[in-house]
């Protein structure tokens, strides 16, 4: 595989302690790509969700983990970012973390096929030109309808984060993190919107 390091993302979870068939799935598809090109490494991507309930304290890179090396994933191939609340965070601690220090420019990022639009154009404004990006999808198993429904919400979040995003050019990675750390509920002292306010946002589709 022609990639310096491939990308988990989290897809969430059914409990504190128990990952959803999504996640598992991604994790399950990054371990396939390992076995056709055992020297690259696996970050494994997922805080604490924002919309997650108060008292969770595990993150979701964690039981990645824990479920990779189940699987007999060796454990020096695995590295966590472990400070996202979202997929703008995902892009962008990759980053910040690990691709900018290590100098990797190849990227494979994996997730769901309904997920994939949006972690193309976020991971486009985090990375920018100078790195080379694929996507691996997974399948989640659901029926068509479902899978229309979750394509329309997912253009209704793409809107949302495009009122942050969209005067930042690809790759402007202080903007994105101006954008985290004064607005973003996830991380922002002071954010524009409640973490609840928020959530209602992105999947009850409020009005933006």
């Amino acid at each position: 595989m022609d990639c310096d390091v491939v990308i988990v993302l989290g897809g969430g979870r059914d409990s504190e302690l128990k990952l959803n068939t999504r996640s598992r799935a991604r994790v399950d598809r990054a371990l396939d790509l390992f076995s056709a090109d055992s020297h690259i490494k696996i970050i494994l991507s997922g805080g604490i969700s924002f919309s997650s309930p108060a008292e969770y304290q595990k993150t979701e890179a964690e039981m990645l983990r824990e479920y990779a090396m189940g699987k007999g994933f060796p454990s020096d191939r695995i590295l966590l970012e472990e400070s996202s609340t979202d997929t703008l965070g995902n892009a962008f601690f990759s980053r910040v973390e690990f691709l900018d220090p290590n100098n990797w420019r190849r990227v494979s990022v994996v997730s769901s096929e309904f997920h994939i639009p949006r972690c193309r154009y976020l991971f486009e404004k985090v990375l920018g030109d100078g790195f080379s990006v694929t996507y691996e999808s997974t399948q989640s198993g659901y029926d068509q309808s479902k899978l229309d429904e979750l394509e329309e919400q997912e253009r209704h979040i793409r809107k949302v984060y495009d009122k942050w995003l969209s005067s930042i050019e690809p790759g402007d990675i202080e903007g994105v993190r101006k954008i985290l750390f004064e607005h973003h509920p996830g991380h922002a002292v002071s954010p524009d919107y409640s973490k609840l306010k928020f959530s209602e946002l992105l999947y009850g589709r409020d009005a933006i």
